[in-house]
């Protein structure tokens, strides 16, 4: 039985490296690939000799600002660039976290059907190309354009929105805000409720007592991709609160039983070593009262190693 499920396991990985093949290679032509020319074009010059000027252009090369009173001002060129794109880029992610989150969370704690009309009200503006969504924004920002126009219409005096930092940051928010909820999305709907309700009783645990965990532990949610990290480690947690701790690989056990299904029956076994005033057999009628007759006997198995420890 462990073979069969090392064989579906390699079936299963063989399968998604295939699937992500096509990704693979699309990401290496039209990302890795330009980043490529993008660093050999920055260390050459016009005749394809290595150069570090460019670099030093970066930090040097000045030009003339003229302010709204008028006055001119000598600035960094491309210092001021990467820093208005920086800062633009910081609040555009700031504010797609700050409502995208909550919307992903009502969306992972919806009834399917509630979900499937997010996704699809989210996924809609997609199916548009990317330059002609930003020009509707154009339309409708612009001095003469449809917000100004509602604001006259109340009676509301127009404002200047089309060419500034404020019409950059909507624009950016609006043509990246799926990519912000739909990755909290898909990790917030995989979490168990019954796992994040566990954790908050957590404090209310008898400094005396003995919690029974496996070593498997959930995925953090990754608002930043690829460096999400727990913000505490729960089983020291719960060490410095009194509470004894046994922790154990209950995955491994079940899949030693004969099925990695079997995971919550090793920690019934466990839990029943801190219960010796129940006598075994009363664990076994329990086990044969509610356990199908065609999986009892690897239940069984499973409950006897997660005893065991």
């Amino acid at each position: 039985m462990k073979d069969t499920v090392s064989r579906e396991r390699a079936r299963v990985a063989t399968a998604d490296r295939a699937a992500l093949a096509p990704y693979t290679v699309w990401a290496v032509l039209f990302i890795l690939v330009p980043l490529v020319f993008v660093a050999y074009y920055a260390f050459t010059d016009n005749a394809f000799h290595f150069t570090l000027d460019n670099v030093k252009r970066f930090f040097t090369a000045t030009s003339t600002v003229i302010g709204s009173d008028g006055s001119a001002q000598e600035v960094r060129t491309y210092l001021l660039i990467f820093w208005r794109s920086l800062k633009l880029a910081v609040i555009s992610t700031v504010i797609c976290l700050a409502f995208g989150y909550p919307i992903a969370y009502i969306m992972a704690r919806a009834a399917p059907r509630v979900q499937r009309t997010f996704m699809t009200i989210i996924m809609i503006p997609m199916w548009m190309n990317f330059l002609i969504r930003t020009y509707a924004w154009m339309t409708i920002l612009q001095d003469k354009g449809i917000f100004n126009n509602f604001l006259t219409a109340l009676h509301l005096p127009a404002v200047h929105i089309i060419g500034t930092e404020a019409a950059v940051v909507i624009g950016m928010v609006y043509d990246y805000f799926p990519y912000m909820i739909l990755p909290l999305y898909s990790i917030l709907a995989k979490l168990d409720p019954k796992l994040l309700e566990a954790a908050r009783w957590i404090e209310y645990l008898k400094p005396t007592g003995t919690i029974v965990t496996n070593t498997q532990q959930m995925e953090p949610m990754p608002v930043i991709a690829g460096l999400a990290k727990y913000p505490e480690n729960l089983v020291e947690k719960m060490g410095a609160l009194g509470v004894t701790v046994d922790a154990m690989d209950c995955l491994a056990l079940a899949e030693q039983a004969g099925s990695p299904k079997a995971v919550n029956m090793v920690l019934m076994g466990r839990l029943s070593h801190y219960f010796p005033d129940i006598p075994a057999e009363a664990w076994q009628a329990s086990l044969e009262a509610n356990v199908p007759p065609k999986v009892l006997d690897l239940n069984k198995v499973a409950f006897a190693l997660g005893q065991q420890g």
